[in-house]
Parts: structure tokens; C-alpha cells; sequence
């Protein structure tokens, strides 16, 4: 998916509206716009996981962070190592069991 498709548009423009203050200026661009590349090519992977709903991944799923963890690029990482052991799965429950 490019980077600045409409959905990548419209991810990374909540992610900059609801980012912590203290974020502002922290993560670097590459790292925001590749952190959302990867997360919307996860949701597009399965089925289960086009399913969730968007507040849903807007709120839980796309932020690069929670509260005090590190700002790293990690999405890349954990999508390479974990995605094919949860492609094949039909539901976001028995992902969540296989990991």
C-alpha cells in the first residue's frame, strides 16, 4: 500500500491529532509513515483482522506507542515474525491463542 494512499492519509492524520503532546515532533516522519504502512498491510492480511472495527484500530491498534513505551519503529519486527504464524487463522481469537 503507498504510503500516501487515502487510508495511510487518513491513519497518520489520527495519529497526529490524538499523539501526546510530548510526542510532538519526536517520531521522526519516516518512522510514523512506515509504522502505518505496516499496520494497515496487517489489517489487510486477513480477513479477521479487516473486520475490526475502526475505532477500534484507530484507538488500540494503530498508535506506534502506549503511554511510557519506547518510540521505536517495532511494527516492522513483530509483522515479519508474526504474520505468518497467524495467517492462516480464521478468527482474531484463535490468532490471539496461536501467539
Amino acid at each position: 500500500m503507498p504510503l500516501y494512499s487515502p487510508p495511510a492519509a487518513a491513519a497518520t492524520s489520527f495519529l497526529l491529532a490524538h499523539a501526546p503532546m510530548a510526542d510532538n515532533g519526536l517520531i521522526p516522519k519516516d518512522v510514523m509513515l512506515n509504522n502505518v504502512d505496516v499496520a494497515l498491510q496487517a489489517r489487510s492480511a486477513t480477513l479477521w483482522a479487516a473486520q475490526v472495527p475502526e475505532a477500534v484500530f484507530l484507538n488500540d491498534v494503530l498508535p506506534y506507542a502506549i503511554c511510557t513505551e519506547a518510540r521505536e519503529n517495532w511494527r516492522p519486527f513483530f509483522f515479519q515474525k508474526l504474520m505468518p504464524v497467524v495467517l492462516s487463522c480464521k478468527s482474531a481469537e484463535e490468532a490471539a491463542l496461536k501467539l
